[in-house]
């Protein structure tokens, strides 16, 4: 979703003067933290809210992609990592409050959708639990983050064929030929 949010906000970026993308990027971000403050600079303020059991998960999930979007897409500077910690804790919030918060406190719930999301992009579930392990100090997360952190790992792994077929079609579509020569770079003119 991320990735298909960026490519939309960079397509409409580049239909702008290229001056024009960073700043009327910062303005949509400027506005989308007045309504959410709490996902401005990389989320911290809603990470903090939902390990504490507060703040809303989906709207938080919602408005931090939305954000991190429209800084990738339009050139501002910056990065994902801080967004996916946030973004992971808040997809642990929705489970927790799908499930009604069976079993635990609100921030194991938002420590184990952290762990899997980085886990499931990053392809590293033992590092994911390392790290949550670290941060806390709190041996009580090791198991239910190491669960979260594999089984992310594995569906983001079998989905990966899926991915590929899907990002396969689009080339084909789109008239891009991967193995030509006169399309080395097709794959930055897929964005």
């Amino acid at each position: 979703v991320l990735a298909a949010l960026t490519a939309l906000a960079r397509r409409r970026a580049d239909s702008l003067p290229t001056a024009l993308g960073p700043p009327l990027g910062g303005l949509a971000c400027g506005l989308l933290g007045l309504r959410w403050p709490e996902t401005l600079f990389g989320g911290g303020a809603a990470l903090d809210a939902l390990l504490r059991g507060g703040g809303s998960p989906l709207t938080s999930l919602g408005a931090l992609l939305a954000g991190t979007a429209l800084c990738v897409g339009t050139g501002l500077s910056g990065g994902i990592f801080a967004p996916a910690l946030a973004m992971g804790a808040a997809v642990g919030g929705g489970l927790r409050a799908a499930t009604g918060g069976v079993g635990s406190e609100p921030a194991i719930w938002t420590l184990v959708g952290t762990a899997g999301l980085l886990a499931a992009a990053a392809q590293a579930p033992i590092t994911c639990t390392a790290l949550m392990w670290e941060l806390t100090g709190d041996g009580r997360v090791i198991v239910p983050v190491a669960i979260g952190s594999v089984v992310a790992a594995t569906v983001a792994k079998r989905l990966e064929g899926v991915e590929k077929r899907l990002v396969g079609l689009l080339r084909k579509k789109r008239g891009i030929n991967m193995g030509s020569k006169e399309n080395d770079n097709g794959a930055a003119r897929l964005n």
